[in-house]
């Protein structure tokens, strides 16, 4: 199965997702990424899912 992935997604969510990932709630104490506040908050409540995604093979 081929999974698709957006420069938009390349360029910024993965990294916006790390950077929430390693450092929590803590993230958003400085200003990281140009999009809406309710999006990366939802990326914060998914992040825990990242160790999961992780460990699965396409």
């Amino acid at each position: 199965m081929a999974i698709y992935h957006s420069a938009d997604l390349d360029k910024f969510g993965v990294s916006w997702l790390t950077h929430i990932h390693a450092k929590g709630w803590s993230a958003f104490s400085a200003p990281f990424g140009n999009y809406s506040p309710t999006y990366l908050y939802l990326l914060r409540v998914a992040s825990p899912l990242l160790n999961w995604l992780s460990r699965k093979s396409y």
